[in-house]
């Protein structure tokens, strides 16, 4: 157990399981993971890459039912009896001013609301694209368990306005409006909260990143992918994409058109993710056949991409997480990185681009061999 001056604790799962739930189901094996470093150019591996180089065990993963919980403030946090937060409720980072400031809130917030069954689906980064995959829509699968073996349906609670893009998951997922209500309330209390194991960290692997879970990975995939005939569009069109920053206010590639230029020849389109729906953005990478993008969160469609893509990242030199490399990696894709020169305070970078065709002339190939175990004219040096 952790306690900090702020008169709240947080208690680990089995705390959870054990002193709060009254009733809990495991929805999933235990999942052991060690990945093969990833290819590199422009610099050396990330630390934090190498760390999955080494075994990782992510817990089963649970469902659980939690009698009079609260939902506090802005991001609806929830909490047990005595000011106890428990591990999956907590925000990203273990932002402690948020913590702190929900408890303020909840000592001086009548309830201004009630439900009898329901499912979070809201956290302090969930209106952002990445967070709102791999922390929110991955933990339906709990939800999803608990839907089938109690037959009850939770009310979901989501923002108090969704993005496009988390209406549209949400629809292409099967919930409709019906299913969830917005969260407008400052103090909410819940006679059965729903509580779903979070799928990209772990406890028990004790490591300082998160691990993405690679069975949540691929449940959502088919969730989000039922209505789609992935094997005629990867044939009939087979994309070579590449991700433009262009209209991001950050991490943006300044060398970007000499960049381009050097790809078009090579059959490769560019895309600013922000003029595509979701559903749009989910059917061109359900067909791409190399993904080349700055690191950001267009990256995380890779997640709607074949097991035999290639994913190229262009990682800025001082800010070098391991997100898509561990996706990559999960989804059974290939997968380098391009260490490029900072060029601005907001994550600009420029390519190296003698570094960038090293790369290319690298991981191209095994994903030609793939498809045809042949090179073509498309891999040969220019």
């Amino acid at each position: 157990m952790v306690s900090f001056k702020t008169r709240y604790k947080i208690i680990n799962r089995r705390e959870l399981l054990d002193k709060f739930a009254s009733r809990s189901w495991l929805i999933g094996p235990e999942e052991d993971l060690s990945y093969a470093s990833a290819l590199v150019y422009g610099g050396t591996t990330p630390p934090r890459m190498l760390e999955f180089a080494r075994p990782i065990r992510l817990e089963a993963p649970f469902v659980c039912e939690i009698t009079d919980a609260e939902l506090i403030g802005d991001v609806a946090l929830p909490f047990l009896k005595d000011n106890t937060l428990f591990y999956e409720a907590l925000p990203c980072g273990e932002e402690k001013g948020l913590l702190s400031a929900s408890v303020c809130l909840k000592k001086r917030q009548k309830v201004d609301a009630e439900y009898d069954v329901a499912f979070c689906l809201i956290k302090p980064h969930s209106r952002g694209y990445f967070h709102w995959i791999m922390d929110c829509l991955l933990c339906l699968e709990g939800y999803e368990f608990y839907h089938k073996k109690t037959g009850v349906k939770p009310l979901l609670i989501v923002d108090n306005e969704l993005t496009p893009f988390q209406r549209d998951s949400l629809k292409m997922m099967g919930y409709t409006e019906a299913d969830y209500i917005h969260w407008s309330a400052k103090c909410a209390r819940v006679k059965k909260l729903v509580v779903a194991s979070i799928r990209r960290r772990s406890e028990k692997a004790a490591t300082p990143f998160d691990c993405i879970s690679p069975n949540a990975l691929r449940w959502l995939r088919k969730m989000i992918m039922a209505d789609f005939d992935t094997a005629k569009e990867e044939k009939a069109n087979p994309e070579n994409i590449y991700i433009s920053r262009r209209k991001a206010s950050a991490r943006r590639v300044l060398n970007e058109d000499e960049l381009i230029s050097f790809l078009v020849p090579l059959g490769f389109k560019s895309y600013c993710l922000e003029d595509l729906s979701f559903n749009d953005q989910v059917k061109l990478f359900s067909k791409a056949k190399v993904v080349v993008g700055p690191h950001g969160s267009g990256l995380t469609n890779i997640l709607w991409a074949p097991e035999n893509a290639s994913v190229i990242e262009l990682m800025p030199e001082k800010h070098l997480p391991p997100d898509y490399f561990q996706l990559s990696r999960a989804l059974g894709h290939r997968y380098a990185a391009v260490i490029c020169k900072a060029a601005s305070d907001k994550g600009d970078i420029t390519v190296d681009l003698a570094e960038f065709r090293k790369c290319l002339n690298s991981i191209l190939p095994a994903q030609d061999y793939y498809e045809t175990k042949k090179r073509s004219a498309f891999f040969t040096d220019t």
